[in-house]
């Protein structure tokens, strides 16, 4: 089973295509009109599609997890 990628806003739009011709299953937030929407937005859009989140974001978005963490809230 391949990883589902969904990369953010902060990933060049360019590794999103690179990907995807070499067979990887991959949305960038550009393409669903994602620019400019909120990290839990973003994480939010990524569970229920069951894609991993990718970011340079790290900062933000391990504040994120440890608020599922703590809701014990699946992701």
């Amino acid at each position: 089973m391949k990883v589902k990628l969904f990369l953010d806003e902060d990933i060049h739009f360019a590794l999103a295509i690179a990907l995807r011709k070499r067979g990887y299953d991959v949305i960038h937030a550009q393409e669903l009109q994602g620019k400019g929407k909120s990290d839990d937005e973003q994480l939010s859009y990524a569970i229920k599609e069951k894609r991993c989140l990718f970011s340079f974001n790290v900062k933000d978005f391990v504040l994120l997890h440890n608020k599922y963490a703590q809701n014990r809230w699946e992701h």
